[in-house]
Order: structure tokens, then C-alpha cells, then sequence
């Protein structure tokens, strides 16, 4: 009896161990998350003190990644927030408690915190400074990045919701619904393409590779205007393709979104397996 009960506690231990071993490797490895669903999130310092919370993420479009996490703390019901942005690379995603919710946590005590660099609520250009860059990826601990001079950065929930045009830019065949990333490296994998409906209903879901995207201002403007697909993608195309259910993303882009490479047939818009995002 004694013998048949240590059998079933160490089967009982070695399956915790070889879970969280596998939890392990999945946070060092990366998520692959919707950047909408981080804004919000707390933060923690490994100490498990409450640092603040996620208040957006700047996206550099010619990076094709989510470069920094900004990190809202102070204040009273958001006015009076102190902005600090901390390098993608410095920002673990990870569950957290009982109840395994998703937290971001900082490898910085709390006093060191409230010394980091901070950023002006209404003026984002700081982190376009070399110097300021390299700086903040110092403080950090963070080995250089290529970040420098990063220009035309964006933040996430300035992009989310705004019109997507074909490649001539005059149809709207939609709008980007998310933005979706690595959480360790801030790869971007693709941003959704929200088509059709009515009201958020019957909307079509496509995952558009992010190379696939570009922004559009007009001269002398710093606010993007519209975006633009560089493949040739058309409003019936895309009424008579399927797209992905709302409540199965995809970890990868659709490549039929993509251009046409040499030596490389371009895909039909039209079938192809949907791969869950992990959630």
C-alpha cells in the first residue's frame, strides 16, 4: 500500500515538475499575444510590488516590431500618470497568482523604478532621440537593439481601428482590427484585417502579414491618414475568400497576403487552415 501511494505521489510530483518546466521554457521562449488585450495589464517587479499598469505600446512600422511597453503609474484615475517606457526585450509577459492572469514583470526594485525615464504624455518624440534611446536600453540592462533614431513610431491604440485601403489607396476594403507580436522579442506576426458587417457583426478576419501593410500620411502630417495593402487584394476578393472566426486566432500571418516573390507562386485568396493563437 505504502509503495503503490509513493508510486502515484511521484507520477503526481514529476507531472507538476515537467508543467512547469514546460511553463518555463514557454516564457523564455515568448508569447504570441493581441496588443489590444496588453494595454491594461498590471505590473510587477519580481518581488510581485505593483508597479504600475500597461497605458499603451509604441509600434515601429519600418521595424516590423512592437519596440517599447508603456507603463502608466501615479496619478488618479489616469490623470497625472507618469508614462515610463521600458524596452520590449526588459518586459516579461507571464500568468501570475491562482487565478493565472496575465501580468508584465520588470526585473527592477520599486524605488529604482521611480527613477526611470519618463516621457511626456503628449509628446512621444523622446524616444526617437539617439541618445535618450540608448540611454533607457542602459537603464534597463539592455544590449543594443538597432532602435536608434527610430522614426515615425506609433502607438498601438492610435493604429488600431483605422482604415485600411486597397493598393492604390482610393477603395476602403477595411480596417485593422489588432496587432499581433512575440512578447519577447516584439516581432510583430500580423495585423488583423477587419472586413464587412455591420455594427462589429459579420465581420471577416484576415491575418495580414505586417510587411504587407503600409502607413500613409499626408505632406507635412505626422498622424497616419489610412493604411495601404502593397499586395493587390480587391473588396469582391475578399467577400468571396474565408477569413478566421473571432474566436480562433491564428499564430502566424496568411500568407496569401503576401507579395510575390521570385520563384515563389502567390497564393489564391481563397483556402487555408487556420492555426490556433496560444493563448
Amino acid at each position: 500500500m505504502y509503495r503503490k501511494v509513493s508510486i502515484t505521489l511521484a507520477v503526481a510530483l514529476l507531472a507538476t515538475a515537467t508543467a512547469a518546466f514546460a511553463e518555463d521554457r514557454e516564457q523564455k521562449k515568448g508569447r504570441v499575444l493581441k496588443a489590444s488585450e496588453t494595454i491594461g495589464l498590471p505590473v510587477v517587479n519580481r518581488q510581485d510590488q505593483e508597479l504600475g499598469e500597461v497605458n499603451d505600446l509604441v509600434v515601429s512600422p519600418a521595424g516590423v516590431r512592437v519596440t517599447h511597453v508603456i507603463i502608466s503609474s501615479g496619478g488618479v484615475l489616469g490623470a497625472g500618470d507618469t508614462l515610463r517606457p521600458v524596452p520590449i526585450e526588459a518586459a516579461h509577459f507571464l500568468r501570475r497568482g491562482e487565478d493565472r492572469k496575465w501580468a508584465v514583470q520588470l526585473d527592477v526594485d520599486r524605488e529604482r523604478f521611480e527613477d526611470a525615464p519618463a516621457i511626456e504624455q503628449d509628446d512621444w518624440t523622446t524616444l526617437t532621440q539617439t541618445q535618450w534611446s540608448a540611454d533607457l536600453d542602459t537603464f534597463y540592462a539592455v544590449e543594443d537593439t538597432k532602435r536608434r533614431s527610430a522614426e515615425n513610431i506609433r502607438k498601438v491604440s492610435d493604429l488600431t481601428g483605422i482604415e485600411i485601403r486597397d493598393r492604390q489607396g482610393e477603395e476602403a476594403i477595411g480596417e485593422l482590427a489588432e496587432i499581433v507580436f512575440e512578447s519577447a522579442t516584439g516581432k510583430i506576426r500580423y495585423g488583423a484585417l477587419s472586413f464587412g458587417g455591420f455594427l462589429g457583426f459579420g465581420e471577416k478576419l484576415f491575418a495580414v502579414p505586417w510587411e504587407s501593410i503600409a502607413f500613409t500620411r499626408p505632406t507635412g502630417q505626422e498622424e497616419v491618414q489610412y493604411l495601404t495593402l502593397v499586395v493587390e487584394v480587391s473588396e469582391e476578393s475578399l467577400r468571396e475568400a474565408e477569413g478566421f472566426p473571432e474566436d480562433k486566432w491564428p499564430a502566424t500571418a496568411d500568407e496569401r497576403f503576401l507579395a510575390e516573390r521570385e520563384g515563389v507562386p502567390k497564393k489564391r485568396v481563397a483556402d487555408r487552415e487556420e492555426e490556433d493563437l496560444r493563448r
